[in-house]
């Protein structure tokens, strides 16, 4: 199951996102949990208690900016994905080594593609076999199976 979260102080952004992964998810028949927030303060420490897999962040941000959030995110535990209308921005990204970058103007036409690449990524690193029994999600460490 994948753990999403989207943080952006756009609210409106950040509900046309979520609507967007879900139909990827729906699409491809994936299991996932989408968070959503306005304020990075609030995404990390959401993270600190459950991890996210894929993190979608905006960078221009009031508060805690999307970099500032990016250095309290432990590069291990999430695929970073900065969506921001700043496309200079870029090159500046690349010191919190995101796993993508999305132009807010079309971002929903590389979506599917960002999550399907992000998928594999975290299956290749997930040591856990999860499975579906009567709607109830179960989750074993590969190396417990003998």
């Amino acid at each position: 199951m994948l753990k999403i979260g989207i943080c952006d102080d756009d609210p409106a952004f950040v509900d046309d996102i979520e609507k967007n992964i879900e139909q990827t998810l729906k699409k491809y028949h994936w299991k996932g949990v989408i968070a959503k927030f306005t304020d990075g303060r609030q995404l990390v420490r959401s993270n600190e208690k459950n991890k996210f897999d894929i993190i979608f962040l905006d960078i221009d941000m009031p508060e805690k900016d999307g970099f500032s959030v990016a250095k309290d995110i432990p590069e291990k535990d999430s695929l970073l994905v900065f969506c921001t209308s700043h496309n200079e921005l870029v090159y500046n990204s690349f010191s919190y080594q995101p796993f993508w970058f999305l132009c807010k103007e079309n971002y929903d036409k590389h979506l599917d593609e960002v999550l399907t690449a992000a998928r594999k990524k975290i299956a290749l690193r997930n040591t856990n076999y999860e499975f579906d029994i009567n709607g109830k999600i179960y989750s074993v460490d590969i190396e417990q199976i003998l």
